[in-house]
């Protein structure tokens, strides 16, 4: 494991981002594992703290999704997304297509658009859909980001021909969703149970919150912002000024190679952490070291 040298110095927000099937109440576990974490760090510069207003719900005793138009448009046709917090600086969104967002359908940038507009200037982590949803928001809107941490990202599929086969299959699967054919329960259990999650345990599957998204908000999620329907971001990746941390599990041979990649391309503002014995969910295996590696992030200059 390569230790990071990023730090962030001002008072922020860390904000998390689920994968596909995932929600934010998937990530409840590790965001309390990062507060944790946080608390062990010393710093001289405190994150956001719970005397300040805010207007998104807070999650203590359990998800309290709060509704807001996170568009300052007045238009009624602006796509809502369901905001959450976790701790007084750790907060969740849930991505279109799913949880109480399932109903809003909006592409990579879009969705970065909004992102970008519910949080601010903040720490973004991203998993594996939500690192691409992030990468976006960095690419489009740099000023907000403070700090990037990308846990199995990719930036994209560059082979035009593999693109377009993902696409294909992707477009097939939300037809299996809208039809609901197999099962929702039954899709879930097949997406947990490929190869890239062998290493998953059960325990961390979060099957009982991934069934509270639905078969249709998946399917657009799909075809909106599947890897298929995403255009690579590789040849972009040298504008990114801001830190950037990469984390991948060193089981995970693809993705770690793309966090590889992705730190090379950036330049000397980029880091990798691979995480040993640890597959694409490295965040939920490992979950006390991944957080331990994101609040080391945050020691004073």
């Amino acid at each position: 494991m390569k230790e990071s040298s990023a730090k962030i110095t001002r008072t922020l927000r860390i904000i998390l981002v689920h994968g596909f099937t995932q929600n934010a109440e998937c990530m409840s576990p590790f965001a309390n594992e990062l507060r944790i974490a946080l608390k062990a760090v010393p710093t001289s510069v405190p994150l956001s703290n719970s005397h300040e207003e805010d207007t998104v719900a807070s999650l203590t005793p359990q998800l309290e999704p709060l509704p807001a138009t996170t568009s300052t448009s007045t238009s009624t046709s602006t796509p809502s997304l369901a905001l959450y917090r976790f701790s007084p600086s750790i907060y969740g969104i849930d991505l279109p297509g799913h949880g109480m967002s399932s109903s809003v359908e909006t592409g990579p940038w879009e969705t970065a658009r909004l992102l970008g507009e519910a949080f601010g200037r903040g720490i973004y982590v991203g998993y594996s859909m939500g690192a691409r949803i992030c990468l976006h928001l960095a690419l489009s809107y740099p000023e907000l980001v403070e700090t990037l941490v990308l846990i199995s990202a990719s930036a994209g599929i560059d082979n035009d021909n593999a693109r377009q086969a993902r696409k294909s299959s992707d477009d097939e699967m939300a037809k299996t969703l809208d039809e609901e054919r197999p099962d929702f329960a039954t899709f879930l259990e097949r997406w947990t149970e490929q190869p890239l999650f062998s290493t998953l345990p059960d325990e961390a599957k979060m099957t009982e919150q991934r069934m509270t998204n639905t078969p249709s908000g998946l399917a657009s999620s799909l075809r909106l912002c599947g890897a298929g329907a995403c255009d690579p971001l590789w040849n972009r990746l040298g504008t990114l000024k801001m830190p950037v941390h990469c984390v991948a599990g060193t089981l995970d041979n693809r993705y770690t190679y793309y966090a590889l990649r992705i730190a090379r391309l950036i330049g000397t503002n980029a880091t990798v952490s691979l995480i040993q014995s640890a597959g694409h969910a490295c965040y939920m295996e490992r979950p006390k070291l991944v957080s331990s590696i994101i609040a080391n992030l945050i020691r004073p200059t």
